[in-house]
């Protein structure tokens, strides 16, 4: 009002290229060459202090604790200012700046990736997707598994425990604290009878987890356990890892169970997945650059078809689709790849640049959703049906060592290193970013053209 400097501070965060007030006009937010900086009003008491990389421009969200940061890269997150953490990120949109509309329903993206001609382009947003959070292992969670029917989960860590969860409630049903190493691996089988979990040093139990009790154990010796898949028929374990593959079959004697081994194929140093064929027949498997077929009970060993594998040999989750023409996995460049084994040929794959070097996918069984890790940070998820990247779900910053997909593409599920299990709902993803990848052409900028129906000007 008089025109007179009140209070000078150091920005923080190098360079200011941005500034906006939050939603309640309590925070001031600077961004710059450094990450941004949230300063409490009216005496700018620091609030929080984020290192990120360079931050060309900063939208807060006119009705909700949220903030859009665009950075020198192109890419887009979305920070929660009530969770003081990122809880959505884009792929590159090659934009200079970001603005969210009055009504704070859509998030304005002028757009330059083509030179001749901008545009603005518009994403509804929501609410903030969150994924669900319960702590569940000490020293990290290894693996995750969903039933069947999506109503119980499964996860094991590093403190040689599993936790049985009601899902999606994600209340904790049973703690088994029988293992007497790190737990690497659950799986449930595809009739809902059993849950298999196997530690490192070998041990395999097979869990009646409705009630929380063992019923049956077995080691298989010589193998640090990588993997564990069950037959389509529930009758048949697999054990891979460092020494090779073992095969059980699974007996049922009254009340109980027992493991008798059907198969042991030691030629192959390290097997990081192997897959059962929906015929219950045979299991195939990557060695170096073929594939291995193994006939189930007898052991026979063939190629599986006439080419080269075309998933790489250090990437695991194989996965047939469908009645088992097709063999899903991840490329030698970390591309989610669709194979037909029977024509030797690449049916489809996720083409978005900059989304390769996976380490490995889960898919739904249909084929039309792969979920990817192309860091131990980041889960991508793809549309394969469309052939694009959909969004991708942040970390926090800590290691991601497990992840799984529900068979209808509906619920992703993650465990990292700090030892949370966190639940997408896909819907609420889609919901909220609709989602940074799912573009609409506003029309070009300078244009006093309306678009019906949106109130965008």
């Amino acid at each position: 009002q008089r025109g007179e400097k009140q209070i000078i501070v150091d920005s923080l965060c190098g360079s200011v290229h941005a500034l906006a007030f939050s939603h309640s006009q309590d925070k001031l937010i600077a961004a710059g060459d450094e990450g941004f900086v949230i300063r409490q009003l009216p005496g700018m008491a620091v609030q929080n202090r984020v290192s990120t990389n360079l931050l060309i421009d900063i939208a807060a969200h006119p009705s909700m604790p949220l903030l859009a940061l665009l950075d020198a890269g192109g890419r887009i997150l979305l920070w929660s200012l009530d969770e003081n953490r990122i809880v959505a990120e884009s792929g590159r949109q090659y934009c200079s700046r970001i603005e969210f509309t009055d009504d704070g329903e859509f998030l304005m993206l002028l757009d330059r990736s083509n030179a001749r001609n901008e545009t603005v382009k518009a994403f509804p947003i929501v609410s903030t997707p969150e994924g669900k959070r319960r702590w569940a292992h000490e020293g990290g969670v290894t693996g995750v598994a969903l039933d069947p029917t999506a109503t119980w989960l499964a996860s094991c860590g590093k403190d040689e425990s599993i936790s049985i969860w009601e899902f999606p409630t994600l209340r904790e049903k049973h703690r088994l604290v029988e293992h007497a190493a790190n737990v690497e691996e659950v799986i449930f089988s595809p009739d809902g009878q059993w849950l298999a979990s196997a530690d490192w040093e070998g041990n395999i139990y097979l869990w009646d987890f409705r009630k929380g009790k063992r019923r049956a154990v077995a080691q298989v010796e010589g193998i640090e356990v990588y993997g564990l898949r069950v037959s389509l028929n529930s009758q048949y374990l697999a054990v891979s890892g460092v020494g090779g593959i073992t095969i059980l079959e699974v007996l049922s004697e009254g009340e109980q169970l027992a493991f008798q081994k059907v198969v042991d194929h030691r030629d192959d140093p390290l097997v990081t997945s192997v897959v059962f064929h929906p015929s219950n027949e045979f299991v195939v498997f990557n060695s170096g650059p073929d594939f291995i077929r193994i006939e189930v009970p007898t052991g026979e060993i063939s190629p599986f078809c006439r080419t080269h594998s075309p998933f790489s040999y250090a990437r695991s989750d194989l996965q047939f689709l469908g009645h088992g023409q097709w063999l899903s996995g991840v490329s030698q460049d970390g591309t989610p790849i669709i194979f037909d084994w029977k024509t030797d040929k690449v049916v489809k794959t996720s083409l978005d640049g900059d989304r390769t070097d996976s380490f490995n996918a889960h898919w739904t069984p249909d084929g039309t959703i792969a979920v990817t890790k192309p860091t131990v940070e980041t889960l991508i998820v793809h549309d394969m049906e469309h052939q694009k990247v959909l969004y991708q779900l942040p970390s926090d910053k800590f290691n991601l060592w497990a992840s799984a997909v529900s068979d209808c593409g509906q619920w992703i599920i993650s465990g990292n290193s700090k030892g949370e299990l966190v639940v997408w709902d896909r819907d609420g993803i889609e919901a909220t970013l609709a989602s940074f990848g799912l573009t609409a052409d506003m029309g070009s900028t300078g244009s006093d053209d309306r678009t019906e129906g949106t109130g965008i000007k």
